[in-house]
């Protein structure tokens, strides 16, 4: 089943920088809003100044029944902690290898890919990442 993911600015970009985008949306609906795609654009040209995409993120998620909106804002996502259906972008490669659609060294490379073009050192969404990989985690939520 083909599940319907809002994503906000930062992660579609993360998803890009994977190199998972293309698998991704070919295995879940993506929507995004107006602003972030005004957003995606203006950082296209090289402005990296992000707007109120998150409220839009939440209205579509609300509107359009999704089953779940993807943020790599951390704040964000900790903020909505208690919204089963509010996660990180990683959250998708852990969906598409326990569908046996990556392996887990396909979701080790996209988790390392992305944390390295973004730069970022290890934080939460890393920590995250880290956790799919054991046997305890559980994506079915958003299946």
């Amino acid at each position: 089943m083909r599940r319907t993911v809002v994503a906000d600015t930062g992660a579609v970009i993360s998803l890009v920088l994977s190199g998972l985008f293309g698998v991704c949306q070919n295995h879940f609906r993506i929507i995004i809003g107006e602003k972030i795609a005004e957003e995606l654009q203006e950082i296209a040209l090289g402005d990296d100044e992000l707007g109120e995409a998150a409220k839009e993120a939440l209205e579509l998620l609300k509107n359009n029944k999704a089953d779940i909106l993807i943020s790599d804002d951390i704040k964000f996502v900790k903020k909505h902690k208690n919204n089963e259906k509010i996660s990180f972008s990683v959250i998708l490669f852990g969906i598409l290898m326990e569908r046996k659609i990556i392996s887990k060294n396909e979701f080790l490379m996209a988790v390392n890919a992305m944390f390295g073009k973004r730069k970022w050192e290890e934080n939460l969404i890393y920590l995250v990442a880290k956790n799919m990989l054991e046997d305890d985690y559980d994506t079915k939520l958003f299946q």
